[in-house]
């Protein structure tokens, strides 16, 4: 038991917390996917509407 070393509470928040990755909401690739989808919405967001719409 005398081995047994304890880490601080800071310590422990630091090396669970994640790193940013392409996937986290801040990243560069996040924003140019969120981008892309917005103008493909945008573009064709009607006409696919429509169609769903016809087909019901």
């Amino acid at each position: 038991m005398e081995n047994i070393k304890y880490k601080s509470e800071d310590i422990a928040k630091k090396e669970f917390t994640p790193k940013e990755t392409a996937c986290s909401s801040g990243s560069k690739e996040y924003n140019i996917f969120i981008d892309t989808i917005v103008s493909v919405v945008e573009k064709y967001g009607a006409e696919i509407l429509e169609e769903i719409d016809c087909a019901v």
